[in-house]
């Protein structure tokens, strides 16, 4: 069984000269791990963000062999709950993207178009995303199949990968109230030695496969010794109040930060679209308690409060993060 000190080492053997790739790692580990809380309130969503060739797929394969992950690479938001013309209601029951990825992590490597859409198709997906991340199934009709969906509980967790996001991509996910966050993979200048280095350290697919398979052994025994999805009772009473605060000031102030100011009109200016933080709280401290567990731990410590940081400061506006 590998533990912990050996993913880290894995990691660190085939990328060194790269700390983000370490870091989104436990990221990606901690946002699955909050599978299994069985105070989960609502699915939890986390995207790499970066330049192309900023190494936020090579994140992603790390985990795309585990048995409690689900990857796709050709995804819609109509794929949850299918309408699909040329298929009958029984077809499509077996082709519905939401009951297959129940208590699993949907693994998404692009999803860089979705986030470039044109504003029409951005609040079509997005308000499809943001009722399926409630976590209570998603019900929708069509002229052809009538109404199809699915209610009760529906939880998951989503990784995914894009290119830095537009500004259209932002104000749509403020107005209907973002259910997803964020890691900047930020972006490395390499001179021609460090490429040097680089093409001289061996094959790239083997130093993939070795650290995929240290996540791997890993992430299933961590599974079994929690009882898989929902399996952890976490006693909330004894975590740290100083602890908790910490994260809700840090949930008020990226609430704040990445609200939309609406444009001005004939009257005047438009109230500003600012989201109350209790949900994006919530979501915080899920992946604080998915810090904690993949560190072999049932309670919450600093360590677990400043790996939030690095999301927190990307889950807005690249200008007002800086």
């Amino acid at each position: 069984m590998t533990d912990l000190k050996s993913v880290v080492l894995a990691i660190h053997e085939n990328f060194p000269d790269d700390p983000h790739i370490l870091r989104a790692a436990l990221t990606g580990m901690a946002t699955i791990a909050c599978l299994l809380l069985d105070d989960l309130p609502h699915c939890i969503g986390l995207n790499f963000v970066g330049p192309p060739a900023s190494a936020k797929t090579t994140v992603l394969d790390f985990f795309d062999t585990l048995s409690m992950v689900h990857r796709t690479d050709n995804f819609t938001p109509a794929s949850f709950v299918s309408h699909y013309a040329g298929k009958t209601a029984e077809d499509l029951s077996k082709i519905d993207l939401l009951p297959r990825i129940k208590g699993k992590c949907i693994l998404i490597p692009e999803l860089a178009s979705l986030f470039s859409a044109r504003h029409e198709d951005l609040m079509k997906n997005f308000g499809t995303i943001t009722r399926v991340f409630d976590g209570r199934g998603f019900e929708s009709e069509s002229g052809v199949h009538g109404h199809r969906g699915y209610s009760g509980d529906f939880l998951f967790a989503w990784l995914g990968a894009t290119t830095p996001l537009p500004q259209r991509a932002w104000e749509v996910m403020g107005k209907l109230g973002s259910r997803l966050v964020f890691f900047d993979m930020g972006a490395k200048l390499r001179s021609p030695d460090d490429l040097a280095a680089m093409l001289a350290g061996g094959s790239y697919r083997q130093k993939v496969r070795d650290c995929r398979t240290a996540v791997k052994e890993f992430m299933e025994a961590l599974w079994e010794r929690n009882q898989g999805f929902l399996g952890v009772q976490w006693d909330t009473k004894a975590d740290s109040k100083e602890l908790l605060v910490k994260i809700g000031e840090m949930a008020s102030a990226v609430a704040k930060w990445r609200g939309v100011i609406q444009r001005v009109d004939d009257s005047g200016y438009n109230p500003p679209l600012v989201e109350q933080p209790e949900r994006l709280a919530a979501t915080f401290y899920c992946l604080a308690r998915g810090f904690a567990l993949i560190h072999g731990r049932h309670h919450l410590i600093d360590h677990d409060i400043e790996m939030l940081r690095p999301i927190a400061h990307s889950s807005m506006l690249e200008d007002r993060r800086r």
